[in-house]
């Protein structure tokens, strides 16, 4: 393996985990609080973490699954702020950021292949 495509596995790792721990941080604090309101995060953000852990074993399959969790998680997110301001409302697309450079770096590897 070059050292390229390990420095590209590496970084895709490193966002992957970050994200993980993000939004197991944001369902800790949910729960931690005392919140008992059912919100949409507490269906997309499990399934979230848990297309970010399919990295390790079917990376293909994972990004699919987790441009589907977040882009519905993000997409609740601008229904709910329907009545705001344009550029409120479009303030959810930046969770799309980490993703996209995560998708690059798959595509990198699997060329390299």
């Amino acid at each position: 393996m070059s050292s390229k495509k390990t420095v590209q596995i590496s970084a895709m790792c490193l966002l992957a985990g970050f994200l993980i721990a993000y939004h197991a941080m944001k369902l800790f604090t949910h729960f931690h609080d005392g919140s008992e309101s059912f919100s949409p995060e507490l269906i997309f953000r499990p399934l979230i973490i848990i297309s970010l852990l399919m990295f390790l074993f079917q990376p293909k399959i994972a990004t699919i699954a987790m441009w589907l969790s977040i882009g519905a998680f993000v997409a609740f997110q601008i229904i709910g702020l329907k009545n705001m301001p344009f550029i409120q409302m479009i303030a959810p697309l930046k969770g799309l950021m980490i993703p996209f450079v995560m998708t690059l770096l798959m595509f990198k590897i699997m060329q390299q292949k």
